[in-house]
């Protein structure tokens, strides 16, 4: 039954019938609808696209200069604006920095394999690549809200004189660094 399932959600996604995201939702009741138990559960899944978290904190060497980067750029932006920064160290956004480092390559193929409809059928991740390329980074960017949505805005003064300073401080200081 799950094969004839899986067929289905396949050709409706291959045809455009119906999107990624709706085809795993469609599935997703498909399975609440078929269950015959009827306890309370929690349904989990991870749809596509998969965004890696991605943190500093799991490097085990990293030079002073770079761990000191953004106690450095809080330094620059009090002098320069006034404004002291927060670090987090899980930004819980989407950003291109996501696939900037991964570890426990392992790990993390497995836990997708067994959590994610269609990985690798109709979704992949580039594990591999991504981390031979690993590497620290840092995301600096406008205060804004609703990001990628038709209603984002940022704010002018962050976009155009901040973060264009507060970057080209990040660059200097570790092109200091080397």
């Amino acid at each position: 039954m799950l094969s004839s399932l899986w067929s289905l959600h396949r050709i409706c996604y291959t045809l455009g019938k119906i999107s990624l995201i709706a085809a795993n939702q469609a599935l997703v009741n498909w399975l609440f609808d078929n269950v015959k138990d009827t306890s309370p559960c929690v349904v989990y899944g991870l749809i596509p696209p998969y965004v890696p978290h991605v943190s500093n904190g799991y490097f085990s060497v990293l030079s002073d200069n770079i761990k000191s980067l953004p106690d450095k750029l809080n330094a620059f932006t009090l002098n320069e604006f006034g404004q002291r920064y927060t670090t987090e160290h899980f930004y819980t956004g989407i950003s291109d920095l996501s696939y900037s480092s991964t570890f426990n390559k392992q790990e993390v193929e497995a836990t997708l394999k067994e959590n994610m409809l269609f990985w690798g059928r109709l979704y992949d991740l580039p594990v591999d690549a991504i981390e031979q390329i690993s590497m620290p980074c840092i995301n600096i960017g406008p205060w804004g809200k609703d990001f990628h949505k038709m209603t984002e805005r940022v704010l002018k003064e962050d976009l155009y004189v901040r973060t264009p300073q507060i970057i080209a401080e990040a660059i200097r200081l570790v092109l200091s660094f080397s």
